[in-house]
């Protein structure tokens, strides 16, 4: 596949789309696939991440939805054209999406402020994202992955979030607001913990901070403070941090990744919800907007949590469990189901399923677990084919056979079951096939409107699985009610 990343980004307004884009742009090209970043040329360290990463980057500099959609189109045809088209911006809506949507591209987007939107895939990745909030205003055809779990960070904080743990004391302590701190907290921060004893201070800020004399000169006046200026990761920092002050947008979700704690100032009006669901989900301390937020109450905040070494603890476990940093992963997996190929299985297929079905990391996962008969396999699978109401199908991507789908239908309703090729196992295609086969009943048997499934209690993967395809269910029995006029839409995960 190839997939063009369309993201905002200016001195202004910061580099946290580029960003963001650019951690998914890992994982796809990780994954094999084609891709291009839109928009301004980035700063150095971002525009040297992305030739690292293998992501070609085209000057897309248009004002206006229009104008802009007309010169992305421009610039994918020039590129040699893309499948999807992924854009992470609050400038560019749904004007600009129908548009891009009309030219042959799918469209996925980031949003988190409940936006209208003309899309195939949207993520929200904010604590409390809840499908309501785009009731409405998206087709319900569309495939909603909302949550923390869908947090594009970029590969290392995975690798880091495993080797973490709970934080038990506050004895280092990190202030970023990221790259242009437009409301000036960094300098709050500074006068805050320029005299606070038996604690060291790491302040992140990039060479494009508008007061980056004054930050100097204060951290050079405190021997426990160290400045880093345009630092190439938080990673290795955050992995020594104990408690972070910072904004509430998504670096707040890269130090939960690492089990950091945050006390949250609202620089922008589209983080004040994700600062509340932080605050609720246990993982942060709210301090509210910028302007109401002084050093003295900055430094009585660090000091409170410094006192209370079990509340440290219980909101560091609550980071670590509710972020872990494989988000442009699943969101990679997801943006190649809108291209993922579905065929109907032939007798031609029997060894290949055969093999696929007998590998012991299927079986384990499976109804039946005991060993294949070859035999007995020939004779199910001509039977399944030659059944009317059975659908057996393959799915493939660029890189090869995905997995295998059955639907037995039965009126308005179908039962699934599903399994991967041993190889793609573990690489989150599960949710993305099941999301392809309902495309394809959408086409082939419209009468379905109800998926059911039956899974092992034990087998928690393939619970996730279906969890995050949009079914629902008690114990063994999952049940997804497809979505009016199509079968691709709604669920959350």
């Amino acid at each position: 596949m190839r997939i063009a990343l369309r993201a905002d980004a200016s001195p202004t307004i910061g580099f946290g789309h580029v960003a963001r884009c650019l951690a998914l742009g890992e994982a796809l090209v990780r994954d094999g696939h084609g891709v291009a970043l839109l928009g301004a040329e980035p700063p150095a360290p971002l525009r040297d991440l992305a030739m690292q990463t293998g992501v070609t980057h085209l000057e897309v500099a248009a004002r206006g939805q229009r104008a802009d959609a007309a010169a992305s189109i421009d610039a994918i045809g020039r590129w040699g054209g893309a499948d999807v088209c992924f854009v992470d911006s609050y400038a560019l809506g749904v004007e600009w999406e129908a548009a891009v949507r009309e030219s042959g591209c799918a469209v996925a987007v980031i949003d988190d402020l409940g936006r209208e939107h003309a899309c195939d895939l949207l993520i929200d990745a904010n604590p409390g994202a809840a499908g309501d909030r785009y009731r409405g205003r998206v087709d319900p055809q569309a495939w909603l992955l909302l949550g923390p779990r869908y947090a594009m960070l970029r590969g290392g904080f995975g690798e880091w979030h495993r080797r973490t743990s709970v934080r038990r004391q506050v004895a280092r302590v990190l202030v970023s607001y990221g790259g242009t701190d437009p409301t000036g907290e960094t300098l709050k921060a500074l006068e805050a913990l320029a005299s606070l004893a038996g604690v060291a201070v790491d302040v992140v800020v990039t060479s494009a901070h508008p007061q980056l004399q004054r930050v100097r000169a204060l951290a050079a006046g405190a021997s426990h403070i160290a400045l880093h200026v345009d630092h190439p990761g938080l990673e290795r920092i955050l992995a020594e941090t104990d408690l972070a002050l910072g904004a509430a947008g998504v670096s707040a979700l890269e130090r939960a990744c690492l089990g950091v704690p945050s006390l949250l100032t609202v620089v922008a009006d589209n983080q004040s919800a994700g600062s509340a669901a932080l605050a609720d989900a246990g993982a942060a301390v709210p301090l509210g907007e910028a302007a109401t937020v002084t050093p003295a109450r900055l430094r009585a905040a660090v000091e409170g949590v410094r006192a209370c070494p079990d509340w440290l603890a219980r909101m560091s476990a609550r980071c670590l469990a509710m972020v872990d940093g494989r988000g442009a992963a699943r969101v990679a997996s997801a943006l190649a189901s809108l291209h993922l190929e579905l065929r109907r299985a032939t007798l031609d297929d029997a060894q290949p399923m055969f093999e696929w079905r007998d590998d012991p990391r299927t079986r384990s996962r499976s109804l039946d677990p005991r060993p294949l008969d070859w035999e007995v396999h020939r004779r199910w699978l001509a039977q399944r084919l030659a059944d009317g109401e059975c659908d057996l199908l393959i799915a493939s991507d660029t890189l090869g056979p995905v997995g295998v789908l059955r639907f037995d239908a039965a009126g308005s309703s179908a039962t699934v079951s599903i399994y991967l090729v041993p190889q793609r196992q573990g690489t989150g295609l599960g949710a993305p096939l099941l999301r392809a086969g309902e495309r394809w009943l959408q086409h082939n048997r419209p009468q379905v409107s109800e998926l059911r499934a039956t899974v092992l209690e034990s087998n928690h993967a393939s619970l996730r699985v279906f969890a995050d395809a949009g079914y629902d269910g008690a114990r063994r029995e999952l049940v997804r009610v497809l979505p009016p006029g199509g079968s691709t839409g709604g669920g959350s995960a």
